[in-house]
């Protein structure tokens, strides 16, 4: 009971009404409205209370509206009886060039703003794969400058320690004398 209630005031109700659901969540409410008789009331009453808003802000038509509206209305039932005259005398021309060139050019303006932006997307697509191959290579690079580095950095040590035993005072250099088999 306490989920149909969380229902009813989470506003789907009020949004079926005004038919701004989409076809699975209409098909929702249907079918909670179809098992529970509470949802199928409020569903009602939200009806009436839009009704009655609607109704409340109403705004009668002036009569020079309505004579107008009901001149335009055409009572022939087939089109080929009612004379050509009369039909073209009441067609209105609905369309106002003005605004009708401003949407043209808003759309051309949309389109080219389109096509740059894809063709700035692509550039930058393009220079950013160019970067990475350009990192990938500086990283391959500064490896082998670090092995070298390392490669040296032994020899070096290596070498050091050769020297560090020629120059040490406690060593001391000796001369051998051959032996008679071999002088």
């Amino acid at each position: 009971m306490e989920n149909i209630k969380e229902y009813i005031e989470s506003g789907v109700l009020e949004l079926y009404v005004i038919g701004d659901l989409s076809n699975e969540e209409r098909l929702q409410v249907e079918q909670m409205a179809s098992l529970y008789p509470e949802i199928t009331a409020e569903i009602l009453e939200i009806e009436m209370a839009m009704e009655r808003v609607a109704f409340n802000l109403a705004l009668a038509p002036s009569d020079s509206q309505k004579t107008k509206f009901i001149n335009a209305l055409s009572f022939v039932d087939d089109v080929a009886e009612a004379p050509k005259a009369t039909l073209e005398a009441k067609v209105v021309p609905m369309v106002n060039n003005k605004n009708l060139n401003f949407y043209k050019y808003s759309f051309a303006a949309c389109l080219a703003l389109l096509f740059a932006s894809v063709v700035a997307i692509i550039n930058l697509n393009s220079n950013l794969n160019n970067y990475k191959q350009q990192v990938a290579q500086l990283q391959s690079s500064n490896q082998n400058f670090a092995n070298q580095v390392n490669f040296l950095d032994k020899q070096i040590a290596i070498g050091n320690q050769t020297i560090g035993i020629y120059s040490n005072p406690d060593n001391k250099l000796i001369s051998l004398a051959g032996t008679p088999n071999s002088p």
